[in-house]
């Protein structure tokens, strides 16, 4: 789990990858890549701490706090990969989000190398998000 005092990064970032992963320290570096699926204005690849760092704090902040990746399960978990299952759940106005996703997430070292998110059913997703990122 996230320690208390986590900023909203740390939590979606931690419920991302699996708990155990933030165990040992850092878990990101200059070579970190977050692929965010879709047509909105947040697609696109991050990479690097900051980068990574920074779309998921404006990520949570647009929902004002209530994205969540909530875990449903781990279906492999191998020394330098793992495949998760969650739901993908937020509040922004008027829109709810409630999606099945599925998180894959390469490692090497125990930091990540790429995190791929991918839902399963985009055009939700991509309403959820279109009318932020008309401002991008």
């Amino acid at each position: 789990m996230a320690p208390n005092g986590s900023s909203a990064a740390d939590v979606l970032l931690h419920q991302l990858i699996g708990s155990e992963l933030f165990e040992g320290g850092e878990v990101l570096n200059g070579s970190s890549m977050f692929y965010f699926p879709g047509r909105s204005g947040f697609a696109g690849h991050y990479q690097g701490h900051a980068a990574v760092v920074g779309i998921l704090e404006r990520l949570s902040g647009l929902t004002r706090d209530t994205l969540e990746f909530i875990p449903s399960r781990v279906v492999s978990n191998e020394t330098e990969s793992r495949v998760l299952l969650s739901r993908i759940r937020g509040h922004r106005r008027a829109k709810r989000l409630d999606a099945e996703a599925v998180h894959v997430v390469s490692l090497s070292r125990g930091v990540v190398q790429e995190i791929w998110l991918l839902h399963t059913d985009q055009a939700l997703v991509d309403d959820f998000w279109t009318d932020e990122t008309q401002h991008c």
